[in-house]
């Protein structure tokens, strides 16, 4: 069944209804909830689309340089973003692209990564995960339409850390004043206690995704106006 999918999906992004784009949505959803505690809508149907897109390795490696040779490699990649004028829209693509491919391999094919940063390969001197991180941001600073609605999903992928993560037995607690990890004399325990007080006093709130080993990202939540907040209350 999944692979009469992908031989009848077509080159483009499938649409939101295509029996596959379900199929991943379904997936990421799945991951999000089982491996970081939380179900994330934007970013799974951001995830879910991208999947979508690299079916085809067309799409994958769709950059091109001045002279029509694909790209496969992100060295290469940001070379011509570079190149590009900072405020084209051309940009913003190549960068996007860039996280895209970044984290589609870190993230779905970590198997893969040898081989494309292997010593031979100008990829070798590469991050991937914080080359992509570093692409989503400057993607994320055209706020004006058409990407109003993705600047902010593209924020989110270019925030993280890269810690050891936070163990689930105590992730209930990280907010609670007085609670630390840390040696007694290095630590108090107040730091997260009073984010959590200052973003409720003006009306938010904080997620904490986290999972042991892939490290902790916060994300904070403000409405946009007065209004906004007495609806959702």
């Amino acid at each position: 069944m999944i692979l009469r999918l992908l031989k009848e999906a077509p080159p483009n992004s499938l649409k939101p209804d295509h029996p596959l784009r379900r199929l991943f949505a379904g997936i990421t959803e799945q991951t999000f909830i089982s491996r970081l505690g939380v179900g994330d809508p934007l970013l799974i149907d951001y995830l879910s689309a991208l999947l979508s897109r690299f079916i085809h390795m067309d799409a994958v490696h769709r950059l091109r340089n001045a002279d029509g040779k694909r790209l496969e490699e992100v060295a290469d990649m940001l070379l011509e973003a570079e190149a590009l004028p900072p405020e084209g829209r051309t940009r913003r693509e190549y960068h996007r692209h860039i996280g895209d491919f970044t984290l589609f391999w870190a993230g779905v094919y970590p198997e893969a990564l040898n081989r494309l940063r292997s010593a031979l390969r100008k990829d070798s001197f590469i991050d991937y995960c914080e080359q992509g991180k570093r692409s989503y941001y400057i993607a994320s600073t055209f706020e004006e339409d058409p990407y109003r609605e993705e600047a902010p999903v593209l924020r989110r992928l270019s925030v993280s850390d890269t810690g050891h993560g936070i163990p689930p037995e105590i992730k209930s607690s990280i907010f609670d004043p007085f609670f630390t990890t840390k040696e007694q004399g290095k630590g108090t325990g107040l730091g997260l206690s009073i984010v959590f007080g200052i973003i409720k006093q003006h009306r938010g709130w904080i997620d904490c995704s986290s999972e042991p080993g892939l490290g902790t990202c916060f994300t904070i939540h403000f409405p946009a106006s007065l209004s906004d907040a007495d609806q959702a209350e």
